[in-house]
């Protein structure tokens, strides 16, 4: 089966052969049909996107539900999102949080980040600043730079531990060196230049 994958990526990505969406889905579903869990979450990205099969959310959740109760991350990620929008299941913030919670247990810095902000929020969850700080560190460390600015606002409002713009400060400039435009405007603020 990892053979029919990498072909559906191929076709996918027009890698060595000429781009096509629809040659990619059949790869893709040949595999997820076998099992094969990378395979059952790339079609539920297909069905979800409507590149190469026609757009049906219902099927994207169906695909994505089948790799993520077998743990895999980025489909766990996949129902959190489609659970939090609404998109082929009812909208639905506690089960959104408990599937953001599956992946960032196993290091989805996305996931990370979404469920501490559903802490800080209180959606779906308790708010809880403690639990907020904690998933906002897990995927700052990691490098993810939305998660390295919301930290930093963490730190500079006091939410979940001390007041502390240096701590803040720190990342900030993480966040800033990464891109995130938010951050520099921050940065840039707390440093008394905007």
């Amino acid at each position: 089966t990892q053979a029919m994958v990498h072909l559906g990526n191929m076709y996918r990505m027009g890698k060595s052969v000429e781009k096509d969406y629809g040659r990619s889905v059949q790869w893709f579903r040949k595999a997820a049909e076998q099992g094969d869990i990378i395979a059952q979450h790339e079609l539920g990205i297909s069905y979800f996107t409507g590149k190469g099969v026609k757009k049906d959310y219902a099927q994207s959740v169906r695909w994505h539900r089948k790799a993520a109760d077998r743990g895999y991350p980025p489909a766990e990620y996949s129902m959190a999102l489609r659970y939090a929008k609404g998109k082929g299941v009812r909208q639905d913030y506690g089960e959104a949080a408990e599937w953001y919670r599956k992946a960032a247990r196993h290091g989805h810095p996305d996931a990370q980040n979404n469920l501490a902000l559903m802490y800080r929020k209180g959606q779906g969850v308790s708010q809880d600043y403690g639990e907020a700080m904690a998933w906002f560190r897990k995927a700052a460390e990691r490098g993810h730079p939305l998660a390295q600015y919301n930290l930093g606002n963490m730190y500079l409002k006091g939410q979940g531990t001390a007041q502390d713009p240096e701590e803040a400060g720190k990342w900030f400039r993480k966040a800033a060196q990464a891109g995130h435009k938010g951050a520099q405007k921050a940065l840039d603020s707390l440093q008394g230049g905007g």
